[in-house]
């Protein structure tokens, strides 16, 4: 720990960051989460994003780290929020060989409402949250060393990638929440390159590189006609 004479003792921010992630799952803006703390919107707003010339904070003042991590879900929860966020993280948990029926017990949900959770539009702000929770201890864990069977942990990775489910490194955590983002898979994805990519690495090709992909027949098509004589209806010269 560091002190400033201006600042007091400072912290590291990421776990403050990380809990202030996991509460805007439950669909709570950070300027709720700000007041629930009693803290300066700008301070959780600089915890999440950087600007130019100005990062995220890496530091925080333990006192304002204490006032946002004591901010529980029980007192800015929302009652029910999109489902997309709570979705790709059981999906990624999956994809990475964690059961359904695990994480079933993990977040105190029956494993047919964790299958359910796939094909609602909506849920529960304290189930996202719960998930949200759950994802950021388990993303980095091996499963099979946590109590999953070698089978039902492969069970899993098997189902997962017939379904195209990307795994938690293909998400940037402040993307997942957000429905019109895509997953990242390769580096490159949504080019020719990330197509190559997913092909050499043996990835299911996501919607972004197949796109690429499609495009790039089309033109090859496009180009063909255009140099094949007779190609519109004409006739080539006798």
């Amino acid at each position: 720990m560091t002190t400033t004479r201006t600042q007091g003792p400072l912290t590291d921010a990421e776990p403050v960051a990380r809990h202030v992630r996991e509460l805007m799952a439950a669909g709570v803006s950070y300027a709720r989460i700000a007041a629930a703390a009693g803290v300066n919107t700008s301070t959780v707003n600089h915890l999440l994003y950087g600007r130019v010339h100005r990062p995220k904070a890496q530091r925080i003042t333990t006192q304002n780290a204490q006032r946002i991590l004591a901010v529980d879900v029980s007192q800015v929860t929302t009652g029910v929020v999109d489902a997309t966020g709570t979705q790709r993280r059981l999906q990624a948990l999956m994809a990475v060989g964690w059961p359904a029926l695990r994480l079933g017990n993990i977040l105190d949900l029956h494993p047919v409402y964790v299958r359910e959770l796939q094909r609602r539009p909506r849920v529960y702000s304290k189930t996202a949250h719960a998930m949200a929770v759950a994802y950021n201890r388990l993303w980095n864990k091996q499963p099979e060393r946590h109590g999953v069977s070698v089978q039902a942990a492969n069970r899993s990775r098997n189902y997962a990638r017939t379904k195209g489910w990307p795994p938690p490194a293909a998400w940037d955590d402040d993307l997942i929440d957000d429905p019109h983002a895509a997953p990242e898979w390769t580096g490159h994805c949504g080019t020719m390159r990330g197509w190559k990519a997913h092909r050499e690495q043996n990835i299911p090709t996501c919607a972004a590189c197949q796109a690429s992909f499609d495009r790039k027949q089309e033109r090859e098509q496009a180009r063909s006609l255009r140099e094949t004589p007779g190609a519109f209806g004409g006739q080539a010269a006798a």
